[in-house]
């Protein structure tokens, strides 16, 4: 029998690894201006990424790369962060080393369908 499946479905061991692991990142967002950051400590390729999208209902950021390829960001976003970063349009994802920015670069922020505040 002809397996129809395994092209179209690929296996979770075929998706791309998280774009960072939990312990390598933070998320910040500025409530009043709306403004949204991911400080972070490793090297990447910035000129790689073409924007992020926001899933405001599975908590999730998805890298989204000039290549097509997809990268889950690595973590579920904190319920502090959730309601404010749905509305922000861009992002920073800012490298550190010592408390101070090094590099980074300002990416488009979809938000896949917002929530509606309680």
């Amino acid at each position: 029998m002809k397996d129809i499946w395994s092209k179209a479905n690929p296996k979770k061991s075929d998706a791309a690894p998280p774009f960072f692991t939990p312990d390598e990142f933070d998320i910040y967002v500025k409530k009043a201006t709306k403004e949204a950051f991911i400080f972070h400590g490793k090297p990447i390729d910035y000129d790689s990424i073409d924007h992020l999208e926001y899933d405001p209902k599975k908590f999730r950021i998805t890298v989204v790369h000039t290549s097509g390829l997809r990268q889950d960001l690595g973590v579920k976003i904190q319920w502090l962060v959730r309601a404010h970063l749905q509305f922000a349009q861009e992002i920073r994802i800012v490298r550190t080393e010592k408390g101070e920015s090094k590099e980074g670069r300002t990416y488009p922020l979809k938000t896949k369908e917002k929530v509606k505040k309680p």
